[in-house]
């Protein structure tokens, strides 16, 4: 369950910046989420085609730790993106389980010169498999990313939908994310 779910929340998180936060380039409100997959791709300006990548991480502890490691796809692929001009945000949250709630906790920015920086966050290739060119993304320390304010207003994202579906489809043996 927790795979899919994980998934279906990424999708909210994209959505949740293109609605929430301007383009960080041109400071328009015309960021539109892309979502067709496209590595290292979630979010474009359609103003100026600044180009984003959205990564969520789930963080229940009280006090969030200062580096965070966020599993990441094609390494190739992000070191393109990069070369042209990627920025990343970071949507930190917790759950509450009973009430199916997400709270947004953070939203970090990394500028293209931050992920650039191996001071302040690396993509490293993960050894798992020498044929995998799958990475983890390394934040060594989110203080020195921008931080957002996050909208009071938008701080908490219902998803009991999202359980009732998983639910329905899993009992006819179909389970789409």
């Amino acid at each position: 369950m927790a795979p899919i779910l994980k998934k279906k929340v990424g999708i909210m998180m994209e959505h949740y910046v293109a609605n929430n936060f301007v383009c960080p380039n041109c400071s328009s409100s015309t960021l539109k989420v892309i979502g067709n997959h496209s590595p290292s791709l979630d979010i474009i300006c359609s103003e100026c085609s600044k180009k984003i990548e959205v990564k969520s991480k789930c963080l229940s502890a009280n006090k969030l730790p200062k580096d965070i490691r966020l599993p990441h796809g094609s390494y190739p692929d992000y070191i393109n993106r990069l070369d042209n001009g990627l920025d990343l945000f970071v949507v930190i949250y917790g759950v509450d389980r009973i009430k199916k709630l997400i709270k947004i906790r953070e939203v970090l920015h990394a500028t293209n010169m931050h992920l650039r920086n191996p001071n302040i966050v690396e993509v490293i290739k993960r050894q798992e498999s020498s044929t995998s060119n799958l990475s983890t993304i390394f934040i060594k320390d989110k203080d020195k990313l921008n931080l957002l304010q996050v909208p009071q207003k938008d701080k908490f994202i219902d998803f009991s939908d999202e359980i009732t579906k998983f639910l329905e489809h899993s009992k006819g043996g179909e389970v789409t994310p």
